[in-house]
Order: structure tokens, then sequence, then C-alpha cells
């Protein structure tokens, strides 16, 4: 098929970009998706999340061929600045701008006034999780403060052809249209996980009583871990737990290293910054169970990625993911209810164990089947 349009895309993070989490998965599976129909110009952030100093492997602030139909710009903080975003998207003239996220001053706001301001023939933006009432809670003044400014100027108002926001499910929808009103343009799209028929998929040895637990996600309040491990000092039983995600606010992260001194001593804690991710696939599929009692998800790339990986989960109820014997959730605060799930999953045998892998990677891989993700995306950019 002939490529008949390009695509801009402003991300604050793209590979080879970690510490961020899933939404850089996300945007390369779509990446993936997308370049066999599109030209596509990815502009982003030479430096990973809370980092200072450029990411090993790139060439900053110059365009780098990625495939014949992909080309980056990795953008040093020197050269991060509003000209320069301007320049980009008049020389690049794409007829279509993807905009991944909505508070980034630089890879969000910027590039949405500039495809105002040129009058851009199509214009998407992914809210990405950011209108949530759990997002909307950390640092809510500054955020509010430019949602007002953003309904006062119907920065995100534009006719059905220019400007559609990205909701990736119908929970979403309604965060937007709450935050923003109901005469936003909203066009729902899953976010792509990676598809799971590339992730491991054998059992490992489970016994009554003991338990390997795996935290992915940044150590920061909307994740919970604090309330996770005052589940885990509850317990006394050979329990052990991974944390895979790094941390930016040192104040928190103190909160953190405080509470894993006070795990009983049978209750073993290890703590791995970053991953690249394969590696996290594989270190997901060497634990038993996924834990993430998070304030809210948009979507969960960890969530689906562990039972991709054949692993049941243990969530907040503050995602689209529904309740069934693999996917355990609870109220993200109450700290009884997370310690009674966990000590479900560690009274689980061989056997059990084994029927809830099996039954968490058949679901992933019919859930990703039924989306379809290859027509919907190019359907909604067509």
């Amino acid at each position: 098929m002939s490529k008949p349009s390009s695509i801009l895309l402003f991300t604050d993070w793209y590979w080879p970009a970690q510490k961020a989490g899933g939404p850089v998965q996300s945007t390369q599976n779509m990446v993936k998706l997308l370049e066999k129909h599109y030209h596509i110009s990815i502009v982003c952030r030479a430096t990973d999340w809370g980092d200072q100093t450029i990411m090993p492997n790139i060439i900053p602030d110059q365009w780098q061929a990625h495939s014949d139909a992909i080309k980056i710009l990795y953008l040093s903080p020197q050269k991060t600045k509003l000209k320069n975003i301007k320049q980009i998207i008049k020389e690049e003239k794409s007829n279509i701008i993807y905009i991944n996220g909505i508070f980034s001053f630089y890879f969000s706001i910027l590039p949405l006034f500039f495809s105002k301001v040129f009058n851009l023939q199509k214009t998407y933006v992914a809210v990405r999780g950011m209108l949530h009432a759990s997002a909307l809670s950390v640092k809510p003044l500054k955020k509010q403060l430019f949602l007002s400014f953003a309904r006062g100027f119907g920065l995100f108002q534009g006719n059905q052809s220019t400007i559609q926001l990205l909701a990736s499910n119908a929970i979403e929808k309604k965060a937007i249209q709450s935050a923003l009103g109901s005469k936003i343009n909203i066009k729902v799209l899953g976010n792509v996980p990676i598809h799971p028929e590339h992730c491991p998929q054998h059992s490992i040895q489970k016994t009554v009583g003991s338990l390997k637990l795996i935290f992915v996600g940044r150590i920061a309040p909307e994740k919970n871990p604090l309330t996770l491990l005052k589940a885990l000092q509850k317990l006394d039983q050979p329990i052990a737990i991974t944390w895979v995600g790094s941390a930016i606010d040192q104040a928190y992260y103190n909160s953190f290293l405080a509470e894993v001194k006070a795990l009983p001593k049978l209750v073993q804690s290890k703590q791995i910054p970053t991953l690249e991710h394969d590696q996290l696939m594989a270190c997901i599929a060497e634990h038993h169970v996924m834990v993430l009692p998070s304030l809210g998800e948009n979507f969960g790339h960890a969530i689906y990625e562990a039972l991709a990986c054949s692993r049941p989960v243990i969530i907040g109820n503050n995602t689209a993911w529904p309740q069934s014997e693999f996917i355990r959730s609870c109220d993200p605060d109450n700290v009884e209810a997370l310690t009674q799930l966990i000590q479900e999953a560690a009274s689980l045998d061989q056997a059990a164990f084994d029927h809830l892998s099996i039954a968490s990677k058949q679901f992933a891989l019919s859930w990703y089947t039924d989306q379809n993700f290859d027509k919907a995306y190019f359907d909604a950019f067509s």
C-alpha cells in the first residue's frame, strides 16, 4: 500500500528512553503499526525521564533515519525552544500532527498552538490518562490553571477535520469531557500494547505460602507504592518483591525507603531502576504475580504486559480492566484488602497458579485480537 500521508509526532520521550514507562512502549508499538502506511517524523527529548544527560547511542539535534518510513529528531535541552518547535512544524509540512500528552509545554502545548496558527489539516492529541481524577490530583493547582486557560481560549477546540482528542476507552472519554467540556471532538482509540505472542510463556515453581511479586512503575504517589509496602508489612511469610522503576521526587523516595526498612524479615525487597523492554518481560515472567495498586490507570501497560507474560495481577480498582480470577482488584487505599489479596496469591499451589497463568495468557491474546489495532489506527488517520 502506498503511503498517502505523513505524520509529525511530538512526544516527550521515545525509544531508547525507558524510564517514562508505558507511554513510550505504546507510542513505539503504534509507530510500528503506522509505518506500513505513513511516513513518520518523531520529535522528542534527547534525555530520558528525570535525566539531564543525553541518552547514549543517539545524535541530538539532527534528524536520524530509523527506517525507510521513520526519522527521529532528539532535541537537546539547549535546542528545546519555542522557535525550534515552530520551525520544525513549518519545515516538515506534514498533513497530520500527533501530539502525545497535553501538559508538556514544548511537546504538547506549543505543537497544538502552532497547528492552530498554521491551520493544519489534522491534529490528534492523545490524552494518555492525564485528565483522570487521580492524575489531576498530582500538582493540581498548576494543572487546573492550565485547563482553565485551555477552556477559556478554546485551545483544544476545532472542527471535526482539525483537532481531535484521543481517549483510550469510554471511561477516559468521560474524564476528558468533564475536564474540557462537551464541545471537544473526542475519538476512542485504544493504546497499542506489545503483541502477546512476543512475550514469554512458561511456568515457574510455586509452593503454598510463598510468593514472588513484581511492581512495575515509577516510585511516585500516583503508583501508590507506600500503600503496598504497608500491606506487605502486615505479612510474615516468605514473600519477595521486585520494584522495577525509578523516582525523581527525593522526599517521596526517602519515604519509600523508610517503609522498605520496616518490612518483616521474611519479606525480601529489591529495586531495579530501569530495564530494557525485553529484559522487563523476562523479569515479569520470573515472578508469580504483578502487583500495581495505583490510584488510577488510563490503560496500564504493565498490567497488560504481565497478563501477556502469563502472570495474574493485583491492581487498584480505578482501571479499565475487569475483575476476574486472574485480575484481582481492590480500593488502592485499602491496606487490609490489598493484604488479603496478596495472602490469597501466596496460598496458591502449583496447579492453581498454572491455571491462572494459562488463563492470563489466553485473555491477553483474545483481547489483542478483538482490538484489531491495525485497522483501527489506519481508519483513524485516513
